[in-house]
């Protein structure tokens, strides 16, 4: 899932031009949410929606549908008046206001995003969360307990982790 359409349309752009072969399904094609769920259990594909929206949230998937959910970026909310409002509240009161105005909600759309792939215990696949600031204390611990994360640096250093995972016995 993508924080915005800009990331979501840039690397559309970028996978067609480059993958031509790559089935894409992307959010901005499909009129509404059963029509998306049809196209995505007809054929495997590279499914591209928005962070915290009906895609990523609110689509009630088929048994172990997704093989895995890579979220870019931390899916903060944009700057707005309100959300300015909400951190000078908690920083007037001895809070961080930056994390109830902006990390809490963007990390809550990560989560929710990562929840489309695992629906119930007999589901299993892989989440890959792409930025920087994941790697952090500050953000790491407030990733669920059950997740067990790996920090690799480098895209050709997904591999193994990759395989390692398809071929685990679980």
């Amino acid at each position: 899932s993508f924080p915005s359409y800009h990331y979501l349309q840039a690397l559309q752009q970028h996978l067609q031009q480059h993958h031509p072969d790559l089935v894409l399904l992307s959010q901005q094609d499909s009129v509404d949410t059963t029509a998306f769920v049809t196209r995505l259990t007809a054929q495997p594909c590279l499914a591209l929606v928005i962070a915290g929206g009906s895609y990523a949230e609110g689509l009630d998937l088929p048994d172990n549908l997704l093989d895995g959910v890579i979220v870019i970026g931390t899916c903060m909310p944009p700057p707005s008046l309100p959300r300015e409002l909400i951190q000078q509240q908690f920083d007037a009161a001895g809070l961080n206001g930056f994390d109830f105005a902006f990390r809490y909600p963007g990390l809550n759309r990560v989560i929710q995003s990562a929840g489309r792939l695992i629906r119930n215990n007999t589901d299993r696949g892989i989440v890959i969360l792409v930025d920087d600031r994941f790697t952090r204390s500050d953000y790491r611990h407030l990733f669920p307990v059950h997740w067990q994360p790996r920090t690799v640096r480098q895209p050709e250093d997904l591999r193994a982790p990759l395989l390692a995972f398809r071929d685990a016995d679980l």
